[in-house]
């Protein structure tokens, strides 16, 4: 729906706003906020990079950071969800995971300087009630990813 979207996009674009100040700019705003409690911990080294694969997909990963505990490198994926969704056990987590193993996979291929250790998917509820951070199995998501577009291309040629 357009709501979502408008919503989703406005997130990303304060979330980035953020990051390209180094966090100087603070959008004062629950949604913000709410991704701000669970994210603020993370040092941020870039913000909505794309990457591509030689294999011919793409996409932009939503930001790269440092995990301050262990000095990881880590790939994110900021998600917008309804108030009342539930955030722990999201019907759309299998899409998600598959989505950023598959940006992590493309910058392994591309020989990026940045090859993140692991890759972590915020959500935030629209009303900026509720926010959760999940961290993904790369090797799981990269195999949905990949089943997926085999399934698709076995679907494109029933066409």
């Amino acid at each position: 729906n357009d709501k979502a979207l408008e919503d989703g996009n406005r997130l990303h674009a304060q979330i980035e706003d953020y990051i390209t100040s180094k966090g100087k700019r603070v959008a004062e705003e629950p949604m913000f906020m709410a991704w701000y409690e669970e994210m603020k911990d993370f040092d941020f080294i870039a913000a909505e990079s794309f990457v591509y694969h030689s294999s011919g997909y793409g996409g932009t990963i939503d930001a790269i950071g440092i995990d301050p505990e262990d000095g990881a490198l880590v790939a994110f994926d900021w998600k917008t969800k309804k108030p009342g969704d539930p955030l722990t056990t999201t019907p759309s987590w299998p899409k998600d995971m598959a989505q950023l193993s598959a940006y992590i996979g493309a910058l392994n291929d591309m020989d990026s300087a940045w090859l993140p250790e692991r890759g972590i998917v915020c959500y935030v509820t629209r009303d900026g009630e509720r926010s959760y951070q999940r961290n993904i199995d790369y090797e799981l998501g990269l195999e949905l990813f990949e089943s997926s577009r085999a399934m698709n291309n076995l679907v494109e040629k029933t066409k």
